[in-house]
């Protein structure tokens, strides 16, 4: 992924800033309020913080732009509307807060509303808010539109018809979720395929299947907000068939290595996620498809993708041409122009597990074409001795899987670089995983990175610190996930928070069943001993701090 795929992703991801229903405000305050909560997705800062922060401005008409810049063929300020519908969904939960009695905040709402229904664009039966320029990492020419966009523009509309009935507002709401019944050769949104649904992120009137996950799951969330407002059997259909997709397809999204963003694109780079943006995205949003379909393999799948957030392979080079702003490290799939560089032949770039890891190969990505590797040879040492090799003459590629003849334990990989053209500059080395890790992870609502710093690093990761000074703050009642070190049955948890508050710890052997092993209050540190492959610890928000989170031989 590179800087102009992240503009795109300014597009139409705010995923970050997001904020849940429960932690807001209650569905329905004092009685006063409308019977519609908080949108999913909802950012946590205020509607005019969010509005007036970063690139964003205020227009005077009440409507917030995003600055593109010189994106986009000199785009400029513009008003999204993802991100319009971002800032009224947080003026909304604002006005909530007020138990709806702070007229400006509705009327600012309300304004947005209008917008919407004086800039929607009526076609074939649906209102659609489209996208002006040409989309070149999906080669979708201008007036494009996003299967994210339309259901939390009708969110948007269907509250606002609640706070002041409107028959504008309810009719275009209708209309703009009439997209998610058209498949994209019709104008829509939506690809049947073979039993279920994708809902495409960048539909492709020419028929081109893209398969965004991130897009697809956030649509997902959209349609559950739109079936609880509604009631539509139609978007309980169309969430069922769009998770059957998820299903079906989310191995297929697994690299070895790291998550991929899309199963289709035009663009020649490789469809890799980041570590520390859209593969944590994807973490995050299999914990909200684990809570709300209650279906196991997606916790599995997100505590699978967690393990490259998690990443703690070390990597050296022989040489670099500047060791601290392109070092080895930049390769540890951060993506956005990190890169490694070298310009001498021959450099040895070496990746060293953490511990013996079964390897499939290593998958290589060059900053550009004009800076591949050419020539390069590939070996796996296991306790000093080459388990296997592989050698690469003439490379033409801007990315490659060097792949043995057969998955091999290894504890060091060595890539050495014989030829370049002059300069050779990598943006991702991997080394591709043969089996499907796990790592800890707790609920969505506290799955975050932690703050003031740049490293990848989260708030968990702060619990299972052997520095007394780490821990995870708890923003709200949930669980932590924790695949058992073999070897290393006991359990031990503290935490500091309300007195009489306690952990509740549970063990299971297939993430499906879960056996309640002991009740402890968060204080006591106790060892526990769990019988099984998985533990998960139950909190609620009394337990302010998890201070401890360790596994022990005895």
């Amino acid at each position: 992924m590179d800087m102009k795929k992240a503009c795109f992703a300014a597009i139409l991801s705010a995923a970050t800033q997001c904020v849940f229903a429960d932690e807001v405000v209650s569905r329905n305050v004092e009685g006063k309020c409308p019977s519609i909560g908080v949108a999913e997705r909802t950012p946590y800062a205020p509607g005019l913080s969010y509005a007036t922060s970063g690139k964003f401005t205020l227009r005077e008409d009440g409507i917030t732009l995003f600055d593109y810049g010189t994106n986009y063929n000199n785009l400029g300020k513009w008003a999204n509307p993802y991100f319009n519908s971002n800032f009224a969904y947080a003026l909304y939960r604002d006005w909530l807060q007020t138990k709806c009695t702070d007229d400006d905040l509705k009327n600012k709402f309300l304004r947005v509303a209008d917008w919407y229904i004086e800039t929607a664009e009526f076609k074939n039966g649906m209102a659609l808010w489209t996208y002006p320029f040409h989309n070149q990492y999906f080669d979708l020419d201008p007036g494009w539109i996003s299967g994210i966009g339309q259901a939390r523009v009708a969110g948007v509309l269907y509250r606002a018809n609640a706070v002041s009935p409107k028959e504008s507002y309810k009719k275009t709401a209708d209309l703009a979720m009439e997209a998610y019944t058209h498949e994209i050769t019709e104008g829509g949104v939506i690809t049947r395929d073979n039993g279920v649904t994708w809902i495409e992120e960048a539909p492709d009137p020419k028929g081109r299947s893209f398969k965004v996950l991130n897009g697809h799951i956030t649509a997902l969330s959209g349609l559950v907000d739109i079936y609880e407002i509604t009631k539509d059997q139609r978007w309980k259909n169309l969430i069922h068939q769009g998770e059957a997709a998820v299903s079906r397809d989310l191995t297929k999204f697994d690299g070895g290595f790291i998550s991929f963003f899309s199963l289709d694109w035009p663009s020649p780079t490789r469809r890799m996620s980041e570590r520390g943006g859209y593969n944590s995205l994807h973490v995050e949003q299999l914990l909200w498809m684990y809570e709300y379909f209650q279906e196991p393999k997606y916790l599995k799948w997100a505590s699978h993708f967690q393990s490259y957030e998690m990443n703690s392979d070390k990597y050296t080079a022989s040489y670099s041409v500047n060791a601290k702003t392109n070092g080895p490290e930049r390769t540890k799939a951060i993506l956005f122009g990190a890169s490694w560089t070298t310009n001498e032949y021959p450099t040895t770039f070496t990746v060293t597990p953490e511990k013996p890891t079964r390897v499939k190969g290593i998958a290589i990505d060059a900053l550009d074409l004009a800076r591949r590797p050419i020539d390069f040879t590939v070996v796996a040492y296991m306790s000093g001795r080459e388990v296997a090799r592989k050698e690469i003459v003439g490379n033409e590629e801007l990315w490659t899987d060097v792949l043995f003849k057969f998955p091999v334990k290894a504890d060091k990989i060595d890539i050495t670089f014989t030829k370049g053209d002059r300069i050779t500059a990598i943006t991702s080395i991997m080394a591709i995983r043969r089996d499907v890790d796990l790592a800890p992870v707790t609920n969505r609502c506290n799955y975050r990175r932690k703050s003031g710093t740049n490293d990848i690093v989260y708030t968990l990761n702060g619990a299972m610190s052997e520095d007394p000074n780490e821990k995870m703050p708890v923003r709200c009642d949930g669980w932590v996930f924790l695949p058992m070190e073999k070897g290393k049955p006991y359990l031990r948890v503290k935490a500091h928070g309300v007195k009489g508050a306690e952990f509740t710890v549970l063990e299971s052997w297939d993430m499906k069943k879960w056996k309640e092993v002991k009740r402890v209050p968060i204080a006591s540190g106790e060892r526990i001993r769990i019988n099984a492959k998985y533990a998960k610890l139950e909190f609620k928000r009394e337990a302010h701090e998890i201070t401890e989170i360790s596994t022990a031989v005895n």
